[in-house]
């Protein structure tokens, strides 16, 4: 059987803006603290808590409140040793992937004749772009190897 509160419930469709985890991974304290005071959290005209993204009520009441802090203290231990230990660990391997990869192709196409820039993106990834027609030449060298030689 289902708790009363479920019965009582609403559905609200709202288009949710968020920041991705790596993102969130790479914040200092202060930014995340200004995330969850601005991007998080918000206390209504009624000093109902809400959900910034989804608008819903979190705690009418003190106690409410009380019971949400303790709720999410019981999450610390669940995720504080993956994220502070491992998640930069796998940024950083992750990024030297990416930055050799990125070092085979860039050679591979100056074998070719091909010349990549470099750059990175957003989050720092390596990136390299060429031209349409760099590209275009670079397909017809691989698709008719043969007459690319000539």
């Amino acid at each position: 059987m289902e708790p009363d509160w479920v019965q009582k419930t609403l559905t609200i469709k709202t288009d949710v803006t968020a920041i991705d985890v790596p993102t969130m991974a790479s914040m200092n304290d202060d930014e995340y603290r200004e995330y969850a005071r601005d991007g998080l959290l918000y206390t209504d005209h009624n000093w109902v808590l809400r959900s910034t993204p989804a608008d819903h009520p979190l705690a009418v009441t003190e106690r409410q409140l009380e019971i949400l802090i303790e709720e999410l203290s019981g999450y610390l231990g669940a995720i504080k040793g993956p994220w502070e230990t491992e998640w930069p660990k796998r940024q950083e391997a992750q990024a030297r992937e990416e930055e050799r990869v990125a070092i085979v192709i860039h050679d591979f196409a100056a074998y070719v004749g091909v010349t990549f820039t470099r750059g990175r993106d957003s989050f720092g990834v390596p990136t390299l772009s060429l031209t349409l027609e760099e590209a275009e030449g670079l397909a017809s060298r691989i698709n008719r190897p043969n007459e690319a030689a000539k």
